[in-house]
């Protein structure tokens, strides 16, 4: 009986994300050619309601338009581009792509043990809706070192602003501390210390935060600042052994 209510609820689930994508698609309907050429992935016979909801599917998980692949100009009707047209790289790198994701689906996903059929990976999957899938934690860290450590810390902040709440990006605590990491790594004390401090401003009482503080200002020389940010561990956690190490080590 379980199974049976989970089947159903899959398909009214699926029937539900179908009629938005229809609704979602119709306008564009007398816009899109009758047929199509070039088509090198997807099935020659492919329908036109199958195509544009496949198209949008791809478009909605890259959170772009129409033109990042096709020739054509923003805005302007559909029925203006050259849709069977080459010229575009991103055209065939979504050829490439779709070819990796029914790899995936048809082939790997089937050996696993328990795997169900309805679980697959899409677009969305990797790319959260950029079009330039990549961790939080490198963009910022790849600011500061390209940038500065004043543009890192912009970017973090509009980016939290634009996508807090939604799935493009991790926001959780440990993303600024990793990114930091990333920096003492290069000996980028000043910036790593700067994305710290920002990590607490939204997470005030991230032990691991004050515990990364302490080693960069340890390693960066300033013995006083370390050990106040390893006593903050320890006013946290106080059975924090290796805050305590640190601590014993630095007044020696």
């Amino acid at each position: 009986m379980k199974r049976e209510l989970s089947k159903a609820a899959a398909m009214r689930s699926t029937y539900a994300i179908t009629s938005v994508l229809l609704f979602l698609v119709a306008p564009v309907f007398g816009q899109i050619p009758d047929t199509f050429s070039n088509l090198k992935v997807l099935p020659a016979d492919i329908s036109k309601q199958e195509l544009v909801s496949t198209m949008r599917s791809f478009a909605m998980g890259l959170g772009v338009r129409c033109e990042f692949c096709h020739v054509g100009e923003p805005g302007q009707p559909l029925s203006s581009f050259d849709f069977a047209s080459d010229e575009k790289s991103a055209k065939q790198t979504a050829r490439t792509m779709m070819e990796m994701v029914q790899q995936i689906n048809s082939g790997y996903l089937s050996k696993i043990s328990g795997h169900s059929a309805s679980l697959q990976v899409s677009c969305v999957t990797c790319h959260r809706k950029q079009s330039k899938p990549s961790m939080l934690e490198n963009i910022i860290a790849v600011t500061a070192e390209e940038v500065s450590t004043e543009a890192a810390i912009q970017k973090y902040r509009d980016l939290r602003e634009k996508y807090y709440g939604g799935f493009s990006y991790d926001f959780s605590d440990g993303v600024l501390n990793d990114a930091a990491q990333i920096l003492l790594e290069t000996k980028n004390y000043e910036g790593a210390i700067a994305l710290l401090k920002l990590n607490l401003e939204f997470y005030p009482e991230n032990v691991a935060s004050y515990y990364f503080l302490g080693e960069a200002y340890a390693t960066d020389g300033n013995k006083e600042l370390a050990i106040q940010n390893f006593e903050r561990v320890l006013s946290l956690q106080p059975n924090n052994r290796r805050a305590k190490n640190r601590i014993e080590a630095l007044k020696q």
